[in-house]
């Protein structure tokens, strides 16, 4: 298409690169052929505003936050419920997100698949303000991040800045965001069995999700914290202009 042809000839022009994860970086680079250097910066959470607070419910909420598309994992998670209901019925699937026109087909139509019973614990509310993602993150038993392709993926980062304990996917550049076993667990979204399985493990293992919980928001702290990495990009760009004007 046109306009792809003048995003990489655009891209192209830079003398520099920032990417938001090294995952980003090489992608694009054997995508369009760069070869400029890059600074990776990863995007920053503001980790006072995402806090652990004491949760409103003691629920088994399972949580989705992200656009309703395929490639976020959406219709992965929900091949992983009739599993995950099997073992806790009482479990509950929180998506909040937007999808339209053919996303919103999609996601309405796999949900038609699923049992009667389990299409019960699954609920669609739309689009939520920034000012309710921290109860909403605050009161899931586990956060899910099930992308197949992501740069960064913020909300998992938001999630575990609150303290939960997260599965995240092993794909792209969730390794990046999460150790596993020490800040959430990895799984492979493309297989609903293993989602499920660690999904399942941190609503059964309460001292595992606990230590998870208390890992994740540390890396947060050490590595995507918003006031060190916004000063990172502050030198960063003033180490170009310097550098242009010497």
């Amino acid at each position: 298409p046109l306009d792809r042809h003048f995003e990489i000839k655009q891209v192209r022009m830079a003398n520099y690169l920032v990417g938001v994860s090294h995952h980003i970086d090489q992608e694009t680079r054997q995508v369009m052929k760069l070869d400029q250097p890059c600074e990776v910066i990863y995007n920053g959470v503001d980790s006072d505003y995402f806090r652990p607070v004491p949760p409103a419910t003691t629920h088994k909420q399972i949580l989705f936050v992200g656009n309703l598309m395929w490639r976020k994992g959406v219709l992965d998670l929900l091949h992983a419920m009739p599993e995950i209901y099997e073992r806790h019925p009482d479990a509950e699937l929180i998506i909040a997100g937007g999808a339209g026109g053919q996303h919103s087909q999609q996601l309405t139509a796999e949900l038609e698949t699923l049992p009667s019973l389990v299409r019960q614990r699954v609920k669609l509310i739309g689009n939520v303000s920034r000012s309710r993602l921290p109860e909403l993150y605050n009161n899931a038993a586990v956060f899910v991040f099930p992308s197949r392709v992501e740069a960064f993926g913020l909300t998992c980062a938001e999630a575990m800045a609150c303290g939960r304990p997260v599965v995240a996917t092993s794909l792209a550049s969730g390794p990046e965001l999460v150790e596993d076993g020490i800040s959430g667990l990895l799984a492979d979204p493309r297989d609903p069995a293993e989602l499920a399985s660690k999904i399942c493990t941190l609503l059964e293992d309460k001292e595992l999700a606990r230590r998870l919980g208390t890992g994740a928001r540390q890396r947060v702290l050490d590595h995507f914290n918003l006031h060190d990495l916004g000063s990172k990009n502050l030198a960063f760009y003033r180490s170009l202009f310097h550098e242009k004007t010497a």
